[in-house]
């Protein structure tokens, strides 16, 4: 009975230490998702920033090339603007 208690107490021991591993790499992931989280807003940020600049070159392109209205309704580099409506309200001035 002593040997049971003693493998039941060791495969305790070692159920803790697992389990004690798993709290630590939550933590850890819990960690690099608020890293990304924080990433990705920088990135959103520098988007936006980039955007605005490229609202006064894109509408003195398309007044020198009007054709550019059209490709820039689908051009995937300006999607940015297009999802903030920023491009719709180029496009129709």
């Amino acid at each position: 009975m002593a040997y049971y208690n003693l493998a039941c107490a060791r495969a305790q021991a070692e159920v803790a230490g697992t389990q004690a591993e798993v709290a630590g790499t939550q933590a850890e992931v819990a960690g690099t998702q608020a890293e990304v989280a924080g990433t990705q807003a920088e990135v959103a940020g520098t988007q936006a920033v980039v955007a605005c600049d490229a609202l006064g070159p894109l509408r003195r392109a398309i007044e020198l090339n009007p054709d550019l209205a059209a490709n820039a309704g689908r051009d995937a580099d300006l999607a940015v603007l297009r999802d903030s409506g920023q491009l719709d309200t180029l496009l129709a001035s």
